[in-house]
């Protein structure tokens, strides 16, 4: 009966679980409407989307996060959506998220981000940047 319940839960790579954690720590996790318990299995994390033991979706809008984003969200290499959206995040957008090339939506709209937008996330299908301080847009490419 052990074995059955251990097959369920998710083998997600450890460093997508860092980058998780990171992202629960550099955001004040512990204050978020609904926060995560770190204890429990991933699978059970509010807003998480896990496909094949990879973590592809995202969705912490709305949920009080304050802070900076760590650059280890760029280890989600199978993330297809992020949506942090209508929080208080400040600070840049991490570098490393351009090298998520499966990403298709990121929502970051009504934040304070500042800073310059990567050229390279022009090429996401439905990117929310609005309502942030950006200093600079670098031109769209396209």
């Amino acid at each position: 009966m052990c074995l059955l319940s251990v097959s369920g839960f998710a083998q997600v790579s450890q460093s997508e679980q860092d980058a998780l954690k990171d992202l629960h720590r550099f955001t004040q996790g512990e204050q978020w409407k609904v926060t995560w318990d770190l204890n429990e299995d991933i699978t059970n994390w509010k807003g998480v989307t896990i496909e094949n033991d990879r973590v592809v979706g995202l969705d912490l809008s709305s949920n009080a996060l304050k802070g900076e984003l760590p650059s280890s969200l760029g280890n989600l290499k199978f993330l297809k959506k992020l949506d942090l959206s209508e929080n208080d995040l400040s600070g840049e957008l991490p570098d490393q998220l351009a090298a998520l090339k499966s990403l298709e939506v990121l929502a970051v709209g009504k934040n304070t981000f500042s800073g310059e937008i990567p050229e390279s996330l022009y090429q996401i299908k439905a990117l929310d940047i609005e309502n942030n301080v950006f200093e600079s847009l670098a031109s769209n490419p396209s």
